[in-house]
């Protein structure tokens, strides 16, 4: 008979032990299930940002290609007028000398 206890007691033991650990592992599955759920979401946050940032690189890319055409633009009509106030000033001194 102290055998059967000694054996009932045991396997009472085993099976609350085994109900513990099962119920701790559930708790930690739910936590982490959590953390995980605030981690995607700050995932998400960044790439939303991160989608933002390279649209305004690429808004900036065409600005710059935007005010590159129109320097080009002013520095042709720079030398236009340099070259006419050139002509105008030999003119001037041709003019002078007679």
């Amino acid at each position: 008979m102290d055998i059967n206890i000694n054996i009932l007691i045991s396997v009472i033991t085993v099976c609350l032990t085994i109900y513990g650990v099962s119920r701790n592992f559930k708790k930690d599955a739910e936590a982490d299930a959590g953390q995980i759920a605030i981690i995607v979401t700050k995932l998400d946050t960044i790439q939303s940002m991160l989608n933002e940032l390279k649209a305004d690189v690429n808004t900036t890319k065409e600005d710059i290609r935007d005010l590159d055409r129109r320097l080009i633009a002013v520095e042709a009509s720079a030398k236009q007028a340099h070259k006419r106030i050139d002509d105008l000033r030999k003119g001037e001194a041709y003019e002078q000398h007679d």
